[in-house]
């Protein structure tokens, strides 16, 4: 990732709908088996995007889109996530 690109807004927002929509959806089928998956999912991506913005406010603008990209993992393939070289490419 280049030092120099910043935090899209446009992603944070899309980052953000879906996990409203995912709430959305968890309050329609409380009791289902699917809602303690999709509330852990939301959990790690919300833990990821604000330590996307952490580091944005920090001026660490490499890690702020390298975190800005694992809080969306869950809409993404799984391998993508669990990447064996980690977070430092």
């Amino acid at each position: 990732m280049a030092e120099s690109k910043a935090l899209s807004s446009t992603e944070i927002a899309r980052i953000m709908d879906s996990g409203i929509e995912d709430l959305r959806w968890c309050r329609q089928h409380l009791g289902e088996r699917g809602v303690p998956e999709k509330l852990r999912k939301l959990e790690l991506s919300l833990a990821a995007l604000a330590l996307a913005l952490d580091y944005e406010m920090d001026g660490q603008r490499a890690k702020a889109v390298q975190a800005l990209e694992k809080a969306d993992w869950q809409y993404k393939p799984q391998s993508y996530f669990f990447d064996p070289h980690g977070w430092d490419h």
